[in-house]
């Protein structure tokens, strides 16, 4: 599949999850957002080379009473930690040590509590 249609199938997605994320409010929002803090990721330091790279994370999720808007809520992280955090948070299991050693772009989910890793979107 060519990238522009793995960017479109991904943007498609995001945008079904919650169609907050297609507004041009919110695109100009985080825009600016990753200008003030220095557009890099706030759990590891990461500088990606292109911002699409970094997803601004509602550290107290929007379903659970988390405020859209607030700068208090909204943590940049790059794609690797923002799959951790979200991985823990659900319930998938941590990725083993030996698996982060090796790799910073693969995830080794240990399944537990019965759930399935999530869906790799490429």
């Amino acid at each position: 599949m060519p990238n522009y249609l793995k960017h479109h199938a991904y943007r498609k997605r995001i945008v079904a999850n919650n169609p907050l994320y297609a507004t041009t409010k919110w695109r100009k929002y985080r825009q600016a957002l990753l200008m003030r803090r220095g557009g890099q990721c706030e759990a590891c330091g990461t500088v990606p080379m292109f911002d699409r790279e970094l997803h601004v994370d509602h550290i107290r999720p929007i379903a659970e009473g988390g405020e859209v808007y607030n700068e208090a809520n909204l943590q940049i992280l790059c794609i690797q930690c923002h799959g951790k955090k979200t991985a823990g948070e659900r319930g998938w299991g941590a990725i083993s040590k030996k698996d982060q050693a090796n790799s910073t772009d693969a995830f080794s989910f240990n399944q537990g509590k019965g759930q399935n890793p999530p869906e790799t979107v490429f």
